[in-house]
């Protein structure tokens, strides 16, 4: 129930009090002052009136009752429903908090499964780049082993040609001296 389905019984109580007011005066007036109205009743018509007025006074505490009891009745149906959505807004909310924590679990699980693999490529590759050094290393000292074996090699050839040349230049001085001597 809406604040505007409460205020038509508040205000419809409000007419019945003020017609109450209206008629137990007009009452008053007429018991209080009957030379001043200038009214020529009798007891009879005043009994009559008086019998009116308290089954109209009866009737109007019977409406306010029922308005009293009505309005209790729209304030209980609107503290229930306002009760009632509460609750499902409770539900709700709770319902949204244990989504929002799931994700967030998924999310960190995401993150850290991300971060894991992460740094499982970045362990392989420094592996990789050990490796890879080690081949270079290796290859390096291979080639350096085998120019000094050329080196090595062309030293001990250039000894030999070197021995070579002396011998035959002194086996050609001892001609020379040979054929100078015969000369």
């Amino acid at each position: 129930m809406s604040g505007r389905d409460i205020c038509l019984p508040v205000r419809r109580l409000g007419r019945i009090r003020k017609a109450f007011h209206e008629s137990t005066t007009a009452h008053k007036v007429r018991v209080r002052n009957p030379l001043a109205t200038k009214i020529t009743a009798k007891p009879a018509a005043m009994a009559e009136d008086a019998s009116e007025l308290k089954s109209r006074i009866q009737q109007l505490e019977q409406e306010i009752s029922s308005l009293k009891f009505d309005q209790q009745q729209v304030r209980q149906a609107a503290l229930a429903e306002s009760n009632a959505e509460m609750g499902q807004l409770r539900k709700t909310i709770q319902a949204l908090r244990d989504e929002m924590d799931a994700v967030h679990f998924d999310k960190a699980q995401a993150v850290q499964a991300a971060v894991a693999a992460a740094q499982a490529e970045i362990h392989q590759l420094h592996e990789t780049v050990q490796k890879l050094r080690q081949v270079l290393d290796d290859a390096h000292y291979e080639k350096q082993q085998a120019v000094q074996q050329v080196v090595t090699a062309s030293r001990g050839e250039i000894d030999q040609l070197k021995a070579t040349v002396q011998a035959l230049r002194d086996q050609l001085d001892q001609k020379q001296q040979a054929t100078a001597a015969k000369t």
